[in-house]
């Protein structure tokens, strides 16, 4: 928690945190399934 920070925005912050992480791995999930289905159909 930062200090100054109301409690109430201490889990939205968290909540927030969550989302990008989640985001970031789905987008990770589908450049590495684009390339992988990319490069079965070249072969």
């Amino acid at each position: 928690m930062t200090p100054g920070v109301p409690v109430s925005v201490g889990p939205l912050v968290t909540v927030t945190r969550g989302i990008v992480v989640v985001r970031c791995t789905v987008v990770r999930a589908v450049e590495v399934t684009t390339v992988v289905t990319r490069e079965v159909k070249v072969t």
